[in-house]
C-alpha cells in the first residue's frame, strides 16, 4: 500500500537545508537510475537529498519505480518523497509525496524538468527506493508527413 498526499502549504524549500545536504543531492542530465541514499541498503535517518532531473529541450521524464519502502501509512508519511513537475520544489507544481510500500504507476512530467525530495526523520528507515529514469517525446509534438504523388 502507498500512501500519496498533497500539501499545498509548502511555499518554499529553504536553500540553505540543501546546503547543509549538498553530499546526497544529485543531478541527472541523461536516462538512467536514481535511488534513496544507501540504497539497497535502509536508507539513513534525518535525511535530506534531493534529484534534480532535466531532459533534453522536447523531451518529458518517466520516473518508474523498481523498488520502494519508506516508513508510513495510509494516515501519516513519517519519511517520504515529494516529486515535483518543475525544476525546484516549487509548492503548486507538487505531484505527490510518497511512502509506504509502493508507487505502482510511473510519474511523467509536463515538461523537460522534474524535482525529487526524499526526508527521513530520525528514528525507523527502509529499503528506500530506486527507480529508472527515461526520456520520452512530448505529448504536444505532432509530426507531419507531407507525401506527393505523381501520376503518369
Amino acid at each position: 500500500m502507498s500512501c500519496v498526499y498533497h500539501n499545498t502549504n509548502l511555499n518554499f524549500i529553504s536553500n540553505t537545508l540543501f546546503d547543509l545536504y549538498a553530499a546526497c543531492n544529485s543531478t541527472l542530465t541523461s536516462p538512467g537510475s536514481i535511488s534513496s541514499s544507501n540504497y539497497p541498503d535502509d536508507y539513513f535517518n534525518n535525511d535530506l537529498c534531493s534529484t534534480t532531473i532535466t531532459a533534453p529541450r522536447g523531451k518529458q521524464i518517466r520516473v518508474a519505480f523498481n523498488d520502494f519502502g519508506l516508513e508510513g501509512n495510509t494516515d501519516q508519511c513519517v519519511d517520504s518523497l515529494r516529486v515535483y513537475d518543475s525544476k525546484h520544489g516549487q509548492a503548486d507544481k507538487l505531484m505527490g509525496e510518497f511512502c509506504g510500500d509502493g508507487i505502482s504507476y510511473p510519474l511523467r512530467s509536463s515538461g523537460r524538468n522534474m524535482f525529487l525530495l526524499f526526508a527521513s526523520d530520525f528514528d525507523t528507515s527502509g529499503v528506500g527506493y530506486k527507480a529508472d529514469v527515461t526520456f520520452e517525446f512530448g505529448t504536444f509534438v505532432l509530426f507531419f508527413c507531407f507525401c506527393f504523388f505523381s501520376y503518369l
